[in-house]
């Protein structure tokens, strides 16, 4: 029994050798296996980055490595975007102009109406047409030469405004209060006029006369 184990053959060492071959193989052909698969995308990279550069119409070397392919592209997309920018930012500033004129243009108000003045001495008249509130450039000339030329009202202790109220030319509030706006805007000229606003004093009164309640009065007291 013993003599026939020993006359038995063992495999064994060279399976492991065998094995040991194939697996050198293996790992060996999957190194050049890999080295081909990088060289091959790495031509592939550097072609399409070429082409994506050429169709940009980007010069390009054909000796340049992948590295500054790709440096390249970073660049030009950059200042494409750089480009976009201004330019959206420019048509955005014109479209915000056009906007800020447009807007202008709409809220352009109309020319004040008709508005005229008369002397009496030392007073100084102003008739409105309707309801019209404002001063025109014609009546502004007259109260600058008025507060020029009156030397009454230059020493006058106080200056009145005087604005007249017709109920009958609307609702007693809404007549009063057209009054009013019109005695304010006339003290703001006199004291664009360089009057001092502590000489100044408004009264606003009623009447039943509707074209006396178009009116309003400058004076000294």
């Amino acid at each position: 029994m013993s003599a026939q184990e020993d006359g038995e053959t063992n495999y064994w060492p060279g399976y492991v050798d065998a094995l040991t071959t194939m697996t050198m193989v293996l790992t060996f052909v999957m190194m050049i296996l890999a080295i081909g698969v990088y060289l091959l995308s790495e031509s592939l990279s550097k072609s399409l980055l070429a082409t994506l550069l050429r169709q940009a119409d980007v010069e390009v070397s054909d000796n340049a490595t992948p590295q500054e392919i790709q440096e390249k592209l970073v660049d030009t997309l950059a200042h494409a975007n750089q480009n976009s920018a201004r330019q959206e930012l420019r048509e955005s500033e014109d479209d915000n102009a056009r906007e800020v004129f447009s807007e202008k243009d709409q809220r352009k108000p109309k020319e004040p109406g008709k508005v005229e003045t008369s002397r009496n001495g030392s007073l100084l008249r102003v008739s409105y047409e309707d309801a019209e509130t404002r001063l025109n450039e014609h009546s502004r000339a007259e109260i600058a030469a008025f507060t020029k030329e009156s030397a009454a009202l230059r020493n006058a202790r106080f200056i009145v405004i005087n604005a007249h109220a017709a109920p009958e030319a609307g609702g007693a509030s809404q007549a009063r209060r057209l009054a009013y706006y019109r005695a304010m805007i006339l003290r703001n000229e006199l004291i664009s006029l360089g009057i001092e606003p502590h000489r100044l004093r408004i009264q606003v009164d009623e009447t039943e006369d509707t074209s006396a309640g178009q009116t309003a009065e400058i004076f000294a007291k």
